[in-house]
């Protein structure tokens, strides 16, 4: 809903109905793996998560300077920590890390497709 409502009516708010959603889901989604494959307790857990925010305003200006990547540059920080977990959980939990690993690299293949 909230990227039909940026697409078609292309206002501010609407962007904010189309971003938030993604960031929720991405922010709910890493909770879940610092719970998970760190076992952290719901408070770290939810610190570490609160990270993400300092690392996405770190790293999508690095990646605005990548020639193609356009308004992808906004997503490109998700594969990234992806394959990041991936590499820090190799040798605690090898088969998930493995999981994430592949997820990262799919994620990054498909985000290069042509948009219709």
């Amino acid at each position: 809903i909230g990227s039909s409502l940026l697409h078609t009516v292309e206002r501010g708010w609407a962007g904010v109905t189309d971003v938030v959603p993604i960031l929720l889901f991405i922010l709910t989604g890493l909770y879940g793996a610092n719970r998970q494959f760190w076992r952290l307790a719901p408070l770290p857990a939810a610190g570490l998560t609160a990270l993400f925010l300092p690392y996405a305003a770190a790293t999508v200006p690095l990646f605005v300077r990548i020639p193609g990547l356009g308004s992808s540059a906004g997503y490109a920080p998700v594969p990234l920590l992806i394959l990041i977990y991936a590499a820090l959980l190799r040798t605690r939990q090898p088969a998930p890390a493995r999981g994430l690993a592949l997820g990262g690299w799919l994620i990054d293949r498909f985000a290069d497709c042509p948009q219709p």
